[in-house]
């Protein structure tokens, strides 16, 4: 029967989030492409994986493997659009949907949870942090939720007893998850396995404690050797660590004393949560109303000290290199303790159950009308393809055979996507790092230019960079081709590429 009934549920968090993913991500099939250069970018290292390319040795980008893996299959469904990448968003979300129910329903009826679902999603995905869509944050989500959720089951159920060992094991798996996609993210983890530690240690469990960390360990490693052994018949272990560990933070990181390392990602917090209020506010109230639920109520003020600890940890490890605002949307799950009190009001007011169904599908269907009025992403459905300059560009690049293409000194990678492209150089983009640092990418691509290893070169404006003469061998190797206008985030940016062609260069036959 409990089964039958988190299933129904879980489908209607699958409506949910396809409905209300179907205007909030710019992946969706109403929008003519998604524009955003990171999801573009994990498209492309996926495109490489399934032609034989390995990520790091051959293909470089610094998120964790398990990112791109994901991206596997959404480029199988369609290897030129974002339509798999969509299916992929609306299975990550729905399953995080379906854990913040889990959540909810330890504290509230059935009705109440339900309820509360097109809510959460609403707030959580008309942010300014969720920018465009298939972002890595969304990967971990499920599991930063699921974990919340497991952590409230303890502290709700089992609290003083140990937590189970399969729930730790559980846990650990979704850790290695982490890890392995974004691991600056494994801050939250940290503070897991310390509230876990702290609660033995508080009764002096010593045995326990060992043992427990052995299971959430044990959880940790089945992700972790899905992605190790790729690398290991690849013969590619030393690129994995030095790309994804050593440059990111080296190169892609900060520095400072101990104190700064706290103090400075505290104020990215800050400024990221004043250009996303609403969710911070949520996240805020939720933190009082638990001061009521833990503290008032129960008398658990270790536990409420425990889940703020976690929420501090998390802050400090998200925002300890640079910051962007699409972070935040890892901390939507944290808005789960503001909706368990949104949960107890609708508990009280609702009548009986014959409405529950009209109003579950009202409540969806009005919030799903106001995110078409209010989402960020909304300004780019009347966009067609001649708004974009990828499909101008690739009209020109699909003329040749099997075209090559350089994104010189910029990130833009969309054009890979959009005129079906396949990498076939380890720094096709410039990566967002410290180039002063990393050198060898901005020498690569020029030894590209000079050595005349790709077709076609595409060039972000500069004004101060002129007629591109700073650009070694350039002009001596390739010739204008056409040049485009683009307008990012609906006009907020204009941006001036230009596409170069190899001098010498001849179209098919047939053309």
């Amino acid at each position: 029967m409990i089964k039958n009934k988190n299933l129904k549920v879980y489908i209607y968090c699958l409506i949910v989030a396809f409905l209300f993913l179907l205007i909030a991500t710019k992946s969706s099939p109403l929008y003519v492409c998604n524009d955003w250069v990171d999801s573009n970018i994990f498209f492309n290292i996926a495109k490489g994986i399934v032609h034989g390319e390995v990520p790091y040795r051959d293909l470089f980008e610094q998120k964790g493997p398990l990112l791109y893996f994901a991206y596997i299959i959404p480029y199988l469904i369609s290897n030129d659009t974002f339509l798999g990448v969509y299916f992929l968003e609306v299975l990550l979300f729905s399953l995080t949907l379906f854990a913040f129910y889990r959540t909810i329903n330890l504290f509230c009826n059935v009705k109440a949870s339900c309820l509360v679902i097109p809510i959460f999603s609403f707030f959580a995905l008309n942010t300014r942090s969720f920018l465009h869509g298939g972002s890595a944050e969304e990967l971990c989500m499920p599991c930063i939720m699921a974990s919340l959720y497991y952590l409230m089951k303890y502290f709700k159920t089992s609290y003083p007893e140990s937590i189970s060992r399969k729930d730790l094991f559980i846990n650990g798996i979704f850790a290695g998850i982490v890890l392995w996609t974004k691991y600056t993210f494994l801050g939250f983890y940290f503070g897991f396995c310390i509230v876990i530690g702290l609660s033995l240690l508080k009764r002096k469990r010593i045995k326990e404690l060992f043992i427990s960390g052995g299971y959430f360990l044990l959880g940790m490693l089945i992700p972790s050797a899905i992605s190790i052994i790729y690398f290991v018949f690849n013969n590619a272990v030393y690129d994995l660590f030095y790309t994804y560990f050593y440059v990111n933070m080296t190169a892609y990181g900060s520095s400072g004393n101990i104190i700064a390392k706290i103090v400075e990602p505290l104020q990215r917090f800050w400024k990221f949560s004043m250009e996303n209020r609403y969710p911070f506010f949520i996240i805020c109230f939720g933190y009082l109303y638990m001061i009521y639920e833990f503290i008032i109520k129960e008398k658990r003020v270790f536990e409420y000290i425990m889940i703020t600890g976690i929420l501090f940890i998390s802050i400090i490890f998200v925002y300890l290199g640079i910051g962007w605002t699409y972070y935040y949307f890892f901390f939507m799950p944290f808005m789960v303790f503001a909706f368990i009190f949104v949960g107890k009001i609708i508990e009280k007011l609702s009548g009986n159950n014959i409405m529950f169904a009209g109003e579950l599908v009202l409540g969806t269907v009005l919030l799903f009308c106001i995110t078409y009025k209010v989402n960020n992403n909304v300004y780019m459905l009347e966009y067609t393809k001649d708004n974009v300059m990828d499909f101008k560009f690739a009209e020109i690049i699909n003329n040749y055979e099997n075209p090559t293409l350089l994104a010189y000194d910029t990130i833009y990678a969309n054009l890979f996507t959009n005129a079906n492209i396949l990498p076939n150089k380890k720094y096709f983009f410039a990566a967002n790092i410290d180039k002063d640092i990393y050198t060898e990418l901005a020498e690569e691509q020029k030894r590209y230019i000079k050595e005349r290893e790709v077709d076609f070169i595409l060039i972000k404006y500069y004004e101060q960079r002129g007629e591109f003469s700073d650009v070694p061998y350039l002009e001596e190797n390739y010739e204008y081709a056409a040049e485009c206008y683009y307008s990012t985030d609906g006009g907020l940016e204009y941006l001036q590429y230009y596409l170069f062609k190899l001098k010498g260069l001849e179209p098919k036959k047939d053309v």
